[in-house]
């Protein structure tokens, strides 16, 4: 219990680093192609058993290392919510969803015909934006230097969470002089 005693601090402390752990998240996850496989459900599976096991083994390690692993974790859990999420929907989706309520809006239109000329201008402009968008599409990076891109922001990042937390534990034994 004595080596825990100061945790509450630390834990508070890391805390304040949340928005960069958020951002940097966002980063990487922003580095990752939309159809790359590590945006997949098994990726996303192994991630989630290795935070598992680094979070039963944080309470093992002292203080320090066992807040600097919980907020991995919390790091983790930004980035799964980031590469998880879907920038748009697809056109097929956007005119599903149109065909959908298409009926429904049909019969409660005052004019039918209108509505029904309404709907086809919507699926029209779900086919263009999607073919737009095919148009403007960046060429896939490349493979080997998206990992090295990230990386270099994981290594800056954890340089940078070091040098914070060497500043708050400097910081913290100052205060215990009496």
């Amino acid at each position: 219990m004595e080596k825990n005693k100061n945790k509450p601090f630390w834990a508070a402390a890391a805390g304040l680093l949340d928005p960069e752990l958020r951002k940097a998240a966002q980063n990487l996850a922003d580095a990752i192609p939309q159809g790359s496989p590590l945006r997949t459900e098994g990726v996303e599976r192994i991630l989630g058993a290795l935070k598992g096991v680094a979070e039963a083994k944080a309470e093992d390690f002292s203080t320090v290392a066992g807040v600097v692993t919980e907020k991995a974790t919390d790091f983790h859990d930004f980035f799964a919510a980031v590469l998880g999420s879907k920038t748009a929907p697809s056109s097929e989706e956007m005119i599903k969803e149109i065909m959908r309520g298409a009926p429904e809006r049909i019969k409660k239109a005052a004019d039918p015909a209108a509505e029904v000329e309404r709907i086809r201008a919507e699926i029209k402009a779900a086919k263009d934006v999607a073919e737009l968008a095919k148009q403007e599409l960046p060429p896939p990076p490349d493979p080997a230097a998206t990992i090295t891109a990230l990386t270099e922001k994981i290594n800056a990042f954890n340089a940078k969470l070091e040098g914070k937390m060497e500043k708050m534990k400097k910081w913290a034994d100052a205060g215990k002089r009496r």
